[in-house]
């Protein structure tokens, strides 16, 4: 991935002190916002241009999303009378969003695709006009600095092709998202079991926000074996040839799916794995109904047979 830092970018002349600079432009990432330290070079026609490093040199501020903040390190490449140069660096390798077929798509994710390909595209667009200007003023260099120039011809046209590289990546970009779009499938929302349609056009696909009662619809192949709907999982279905055919399921809120670590409340019934075996197991009725134990703390109780008139213990048996 190349990036021109001027095609979206903001300069300030460093004092050698401060470390906290503004920026104007949008970006998707943090690690997209880079930043450069340009000094003269009297030695040279040409600057020196140094590429700072995130984390080392700097960082973009947590709690102004538009700022930069210079490590000490930073601040000590950007002396005074520098320029600081903040440009954005946006990444063409990737999709930020990917689709596969039959999930279900967000507003959120296709803007930010979107965005991704408008910011590469301008950034490729700069690249290419800044391309073609370099190359205007090779020429004119030549005619008075001759190795030098054509060196700097032969860099610009390096650079307009890495620019018509990253616009044929943009517009791959582009079209993946477009197929991507055209291939996802869209869900009806339909409020319950009951409003499922009768008899709709196939490869319709509805979304059951209330599933309670699912078990017992009918036409319906590949339900979960022991799956039983409730008020709080949402299904999936697909309707071909005369048959719903089951999608899939989720939670419409997950954290009311499990009991948390600190307490909760189960509204129905639990079926342990077994006895317990350690004194802060949990026990099942069978267990505590063949180990019941009365405790007689003093008293007197008539057995039949003799009173019993001091504190004992009895496991099993039975009192008259």
């Amino acid at each position: 991935m190349a990036c021109n830092p001027v095609a979206t970018y903001n300069e300030y002349t460093s004092n050698g002190s401060t470390t906290t600079y503004s920026f104007t432009f949008p970006y998707l990432k943090t690690e997209d916002v880079q930043v450069q330290v340009i000094t003269d070079n009297p030695s040279s026609v040409n600057d020196t241009i140094t590429d700072l490093t995130v984390t080392t040199h700097y960082s973009v501020s947590t709690s102004n999303p538009t700022q930069i903040i210079l490590t000490s390190a930073g601040l000590t490449i950007a002396a005074n009378g520098s320029t600081i140069r903040i440009y954005r660096c946006t990444n063409d390798q990737f999709l930020t969003s990917e689709f596969q077929a039959g999930s279900a798509i967000r507003a959120g994710d296709l803007n930010i695709n979107f965005d991704q390909v408008l910011y590469t595209t301008q950034e490729a667009n700069v690249r290419s006009t800044e391309a073609s200007t370099t190359s205007r003023t090779a020429v004119t260099t030549a005619e008075t600095l001759g190795t030098q120039a054509q060196n700097t011809a032969n860099s610009a046209v390096t650079a307009a092709n890495s620019a018509v590289t990253s616009a044929t990546s943009a517009v791959t970009t582009a079209n993946s998202a477009a197929s991507a779009v055209a291939s996802a499938v869209l869900y009806d929302p339909i409020t319950n079991v009951a409003s499922i349609p009768g008899s709709p056009s196939n490869n319709t696909y509805v979304e059951v926000s209330n599933s309670t009662g699912i078990e017992s619809f009918s036409p319906l192949s590949g339900l979960p074996s022991g799956f039983i709907g409730d008020s709080g999982l949402t299904v999936r279905l697909r309707y071909q040839t005369s048959s719903w055919t089951w999608q899939m399921y989720f939670a419409n809120d997950a954290n009311e799916r499990f009991i948390k670590k600190t307490g909760g409340t189960f509204t129905g019934l639990i079926t342990l794995s077994g006895a317990p075996t350690s004194n802060l197991h949990a026990a099942t009725k069978l267990y505590v109904d063949q180990n019941s134990i009365l405790v007689a703390d003093g008293g007197n109780f008539d057995s039949g047979a003799s009173l019993v008139t001091s504190s004992s213990t009895y496991d099993g048996g039975s009192f008259d």
